[in-house]
């Protein structure tokens, strides 16, 4: 499950569904400022509790809280959703990188080989 951690207190969040996928490309393809901040907000209220909400903000009344505080704990939220992925592409960059050293290795046996065979006739 996915949790972010706000003044040293963790929050598990929702998990990605269809409508928070949603939401997130809403945040990030937002035209004015006012309209980006609104759909942060709607964010927010999808993934934690209207409890949690007002102990991290203060508020659960967008007019009334800190955006930019909004906006790190939208972008906080974002990556810890985006970890998984981000760790499986890694781990598969770094077999794919460890093949192509192995394929590296054998092919410089294989030439010494050859090497080894032209001398010896």
């Amino acid at each position: 499950m996915a949790k972010i951690t706000i003044n040293s207190k963790t929050y598990e969040l929702k998990k990605k569904t269809m409508q928070i996928a949603k939401k997130i490309e809403e945040m990030f393809s937002a035209q004015s400022l006012i309209e980006q901040y609104e759909k942060q907000f709607e964010f927010v209220e999808l993934i934690l509790k209207e409890e949690e909400i007002v102990e991290i903000f203060g508020s659960n009344n967008i007019d009334d809280i800190d955006l930019d505080e909004l906006t790190l704990v939208c972008n906080m939220a974002n990556d810890v959703y985006k970890e998984k992925i981000n760790e499986q592409q890694k781990k598969s960059a770094e077999k794919l990188s460890n093949n192509r050293a192995i394929d590296k290795i054998i092919e410089a046996g294989k030439s010494l080989e050859n090497i080894n065979k032209l001398q010896n006739k």
